[in-house]
């Protein structure tokens, strides 16, 4: 399922980056034009809302999924990056190894269903110009199960269409922990689909 889902990330942006060109066409100065005029605005700010979907596995290879929302609030230094923090919330996409000690029968694991909490740092780095914007996302991320907490990276692609004035983005991200997993959840998957909103 991982490679699956790697391939569908590498699809996704490269699909992306080939309708942004062919649906974003310029006249001879308006791309310059359109550079130094984001320039002058500086910095903004981005909030941005999604609805989520997780996929985990626990350390005993059970698989646990459930759905989420996501909140950030990133800064905008220019057409093409973007950063800030990301908090998100599943149900049922947390686990927790949990160890009972029988005197009979020595220690006894058994893995515990539960809820997931997300806290990421999101760096976005695309085009964010034309009808259809491919972006790659990159950061850290704490997760939350119960008592215990893992730290990750998280490697993802999103393409956001405009509607209008108003954005639709959709981006999947895969998982990997910095430490050794104590929640146990190792690796886990996300899908997001929601909108943006600067100013």
């Amino acid at each position: 399922m991982t490679r699956m889902f790697c391939a569908a990330v590498l699809l996704c942006l490269s699909a992306g980056g080939a309708l942004a060109q062919e649906a974003a066409p310029s006249e001879p100065g308006a791309d310059e034009a359109s550079r130094e005029s984001r320039l002058r605005e500086g910095i903004r700010p981005e909030l941005g809302l999604q609805l989520s979907y997780a996929f985990t596995n626990d350390i005993e290879g059970g698989e646990h999924s459930g759905p989420g929302a996501r909140v950030q609030l990133l800064a905008r230094f220019n057409s093409y990056i973007a950063a800030g923090p990301e908090l998100a919330f599943y149900l049922d996409a947390g686990s927790e190894r949990i160890v009972r000690f029988d005197p009979s029968h020595g220690d006894t694991y058994s893995t515990s269903k539960g809820p997931l909490l997300q806290l990421a740092g999101v760096l976005r780095v695309g085009f964010d110009k034309g009808v259809i914007r491919p972006a790659f996302l990159v950061g850290p991320a704490a997760a939350m199960g119960s008592s215990s907490t893992d730290l990750f990276y998280f490697l993802g692609a999103q393409l956001t269409f405009m509607l209008g004035r108003v954005p639709l983005s959709l981006d999947a991200r895969i998982y990997r922990p910095v430490t050794g997993s104590l929640t146990g959840y190792p690796n886990s998957q996300s899908l997001g689909l929601g909108t943006r909103i600067s100013w």
